[in-house]
């Protein structure tokens, strides 16, 4: 997982602790026009406007209305994407880092791959990659009270279609 894939910023959505595009029924409330407005104030937005595009796409495939995909799609950029924590030497704004960090503290266990999977592909199709995501991920992530959300790779049903999801 370098960050750089829609796929896998997709997948990532559906591995963490909100919902999927296909159970999404505790969608946390954001305003869409506020999380895209701090996007393109932290200059992000160019960048994930085509993955929202494709999140948009894949829950109106699986049947949510417009108004709750864009529920959905907008929490989970909100969520994915929080507004970066200033370095204590830097004011707000300043040192952006775009990339998440593998078991940044937040999610732990993406870097844990069980031993006897095999070697995994760059990526898979988003059809595949979120499919598996959807099939496992009551299984393998653990929230913590800490606010530290814990993948359990060891505990998913198959290893995982590609890289893209870890």
């Amino acid at each position: 997982m370098d960050g750089s894939g829609t796929a896998d910023r997709v997948d990532r959505a559906a591995v963490s602790t909100g919902d999927s595009a296909a159970g999404a029924t505790h969608t946390r409330e954001v305003d869409p026009l506020t999380v895209t407005q701090r996007l393109q104030r932290e200059g992000r937005w160019a960048e994930i406007e085509s993955e929202r595009n494709e999140m948009m796409k894949l829950a109106r495939k699986q049947g949510m209305s417009k108004r709750d995909a864009q529920a959905w799609v907008y929490s989970e950029l909100d969520r994915l994407y929080p507004p970066p924590d200033p370095s204590p030497d830097k004011t707000p704004g300043e040192g952006i880092d775009q990339a998440v960090p593998r078991d940044s503290g937040q999610i732990r266990g993406l870097s844990d791959l069980p031993e006897d999977w095999p070697d995994l592909p760059a990526n898979a199709s988003l059809s595949v990659e979120v499919g598996w995501v959807q099939a496992n991920r009551l299984r393998i992530v653990e929230e913590q009270a800490s606010g530290t959300t814990v993948v359990h790779l060891h505990r998913a049903g198959s290893p995982a279609p590609s890289w893209a999801i870890v």
